[in-house]
């Protein structure tokens, strides 16, 4: 079994934690679990396209923000591990 990605860990986070979701009213079907960050932010995995978005809510209406993706994931990460290895350092 490989290894999961970083976005595979996200995914599996908001689904273990969500604590808000997106339903379709006519079918009662949920199209998205999701974690509300604050007041105005929220994190959204689309299960069926597999895709997480940033959400920003304002004045009643949500807006796409944008994808969270590998890429992006890997960046922070690198962040990170250099702020760990800085703190050790000084330690």
């Amino acid at each position: 079994m490989s290894k999961p990605t970083l976005l595979d860990l996200a995914k599996q986070t908001i689904e273990n934690c969500c604590d808000c979701s997106i339903v379709d009213p006519e079918t009662n079907e949920t199209l998205a679990l999701g974690m509300q960050l604050n007041n105005r932010i929220s994190i959204i995995h689309y299960g069926d396209t597999g895709k997480v978005y940033v959400l920003e809510e304002k004045d009643g209406e949500a807006s796409e923000l944008f994808e969270v993706t590998e890429e992006f994931l890997s960046a922070f990460q690198s962040l990170f591990e250099c702020i760990n290895e800085l703190k050790e350092m000084e330690g």
